[in-house]
């Protein structure tokens, strides 16, 4: 619980009902926090020349590692890391979060 509060929702009261209910959905995934860490696109396939954003809060247990890979696939790509997020980074700072991708796809609009 002190994983999950500190990266993957850091809301006051923990995750809201509506997050509660997508995961009790999801089944039994998880793997640990190094299951992700080298985890990218297939190096063939890059690089993509379509636009890319990759979000991810500060203290998000994905890591610069894991999305580093991303980021460099795509020939057009944004990085940005939103401070005192975790992985839910939309339900924490819903309104940085929005500007961000309106921004983005304004740009390609």
């Amino acid at each position: 619980e002190a994983f999950q509060a500190a990266h993957e929702c850091r809301l006051p009261g923990g995750r809201p009902p509506l997050l509660l209910d997508a995961y009790s959905h999801a089944g039994s995934t998880w793997r640990g926090t190094t299951a992700i860490s080298d985890w990218c696109l297939d190096p063939a396939a890059a690089p993509l020349a379509v636009p890319a954003l990759v979000l991810r809060g500060e203290h998000d247990f994905v890591s610069d590692a894991a999305v580093a890979g991303w980021t460099e696939a795509f020939e057009r790509c944004r990085s940005k890391v939103l401070a005192g997020c975790s992985h839910h980074a939309l339900l924490e700072d819903t309104q940085e979060f929005l500007e961000i991708v309106d921004g983005f796809t304004a740009q390609y609009d």
